[in-house]
């Protein structure tokens, strides 16, 4: 996600495109929450 909002003229990210770095972060820490849990409960049901 961080590449798709880098602009090399404008010297980065800037502006709102912060929001979307923020929400790439964001769902690559629920995205491995998320496989722990899944992994937890089916090492319990069998």
């Amino acid at each position: 996600m961080f590449c798709l909002v880098y602009s090399p003229v404008a010297g980065g990210v800037v502006g709102a495109n912060w929001i979307w770095v923020a929400l790439g972060l964001l769902f690559d820490i629920m995205s491995y929450t998320k496989g722990g849990y899944g992994q937890r409960t089916r090492s319990t049901a069998g």
